[in-house]
C-alpha cells in the first residue's frame, strides 16, 4: 500500500513524499517544486525529525528523490511520519489529524476536529457543476473533497 505525506516548506505543500512497501524494502519517492538548487529533505514526526537525503533536479525541472530503505534503517525514521521538510526546518505544530492519508483506491483520508473527510481525485469522476468550495488542491492534484461525518 502506497502512503502519502506533504512536503511543506513555510507552511505551504510544494510536493510529495510517497512511501511503498516492496519486499523487505520500503521505497521513498519525493517530487516538489523547485524551491532551490537542492533541498535537504527531511521527514519528521512529533518530537522526532530524521534525515532522508537530497534532493536534486530530475528531467522535468523539478526536485526529485528516491530512497530504498531495509527495515533497520526504516526503524531509525519517526512514526508516525507526520510530514517532509527542509532538514532542520521544522515547521509550527503539525499534528497528525492534519495530514491527507491515501488509501489504496487512490483517495485520501483526513480526520480534523472532530470530522472525517474523504478526496476523490477530480479527473476520476464527473462532475460537471460541482460546487468550488467542494474543490481541494492536495499536493498539486485536484480533489473533490466530502465530509463523512463526526467520530
Amino acid at each position: 500500500m502506497e502512503v502519502e505525506y506533504p512536503i511543506l516548506q513555510n507552511q505551504r505543500v510544494i510536493g510529495a513524499l510517497r512511501s511503498e512497501q516492496q519486499g523487505l524494502y520500503t521505497i521513498f519517492t519525493a517530487k516538489c517544486e523547485p524551491v532551490s538548487e537542492r533541498l535537504r529533505l527531511a521527514v519528521y514526526g512529533k518530537e522526532k525529525q530524521t534525515y532522508l537525503g537530497l534532493m536534486l533536479p530530475g528531467a522535468d525541472g523539478k526536485l526529485f528523490l528516491r530512497r530504498r530503505l531495509s527495515r533497520l534503517e526504516r526503524s531509525r525514521l519517526p512514526e508516525p511520519i507526520l510530514y517532509a521538510s527542509e532538514e532542520g526546518e521544522r515547521q509550527p505544530e503539525q499534528q497528525p489529524q492534519n495530514v491527507w492519508r491515501r488509501k489504496s483506491d487512490g483517495t485520501l483520508r483526513l480526520e480534523w476536529n472532530g470530522k472525517r473527510y474523504a478526496a476523490i481525485p477530480l479527473e476520476r469522476i464527473h462532475a460537471p457543476g460541482v460546487k468550488p468550495e467542494l474543490l481541494r488542491t492536495i499536493g498539486g492534484r485536484r480533489y473533490l473533497v466530502f465530509c463523512l461525518g463526526t467520530w
